[in-house]
């Protein structure tokens, strides 16, 4: 029923053990019959059994892995594994991630003081405080004092419209403002123009005194509550020179 396979000529395959597949016409019928599934599963199952290799896969993998070190001598490749368990080691040996930042916080918390530095800020800012607090009493003295008047709890907001100043500093040198614009019972509040021109007016007066420049405030300061403190040592210079004339460098 079976014959085995011999090529016309030689032929790798004649050493293979295959059989004749015999010639069938057509697909549907030939192709099933058992003469020609025969020999071909028996091909097929020769053609695996000769693919199949003869050494285990590791082997393979050895081999395949081998060329890592090419170019490089038996004693250098040792020394290279030698140096990859070592760093293996000296990882494996570091602390785990948060039991290292943890130490880390701990120590910079020892050596900072985060604590004592707040409390130094503290208190620094309540002796700024303080001193504020110390030279709002001191303008507020002398201007009540040189003027014979009583201001407003809100010292900065009296002194914003440039009036008092105007006074203050015809007071101590009279004629010093030549023009000064007041409120009137129709208009009891001056317009932010009128207020420029008198506040520039108590600064021209103050250099004509002989305030330093470096002593007199800006506009700003007067206008602004937060620059309140440069006026009050505008007004402490204009007064020190009142007190004392011969500081005047008119």
């Amino acid at each position: 029923m079976f014959t085995p396979y011999t090529p016309t000529r030689t032929l790798r395959s004649e050493k293979k053990n295959l059989l004749a597949k015999p010639r069938t016409k057509l697909k549907t019928y030939g192709d099933r019959a058992f003469t020609f599934q025969g020999p071909d599963d028996d091909d097929g199952k020769a053609k695996k059994a000769a693919s199949t290799p003869t050494e285990p896969t590791t082997r393979l993998k050895s081999r395949l892995a081998e060329p890592k070190y090419s170019g490089v001598n038996s004693s250098s490749s040792t020394r290279l594994k030698q140096l990859d368990t070592t760093d293996n080691k000296r990882i494996n040996s570091r602390p785990p991630t948060s039991t290292y930042g943890s130490g880390r916080g701990r120590v910079g918390m020892a050596v900072g003081k985060p604590g004592e530095e707040s409390s130094f800020t503290m208190r620094r800012r309540e002796e700024h405080q303080r001193e504020e607090a110390e030279q709002m009493d001191r303008l507020r003295q002398t201007v009540e004092s040189r003027l014979r008047v009583t201001l407003p709890d809100n010292l900065a907001e009296a002194l914003r419209d440039g009036v008092v100043l105007c006074h203050l500093a015809n007071q101590i040198r009279p004629r010093s403002v030549g023009s000064i614009h007041v409120p009137s019972p129709a208009v009891p509040k001056l317009t932010l123009a009128k207020c420029r021109r008198n506040v520039d007016n108590f600064l021209d007066a103050c250099r004509k005194i002989g305030v330093d420049q470096e002593q007199i405030c800006g506009p700003q300061d007067i206008f602004d509550e937060k620059g309140i403190t440069r006026v009050a040592l505008t007004v402490a210079a204009l007064v020190a020179i009142g007190t004392n004339p011969k500081q005047s460098a008119v």
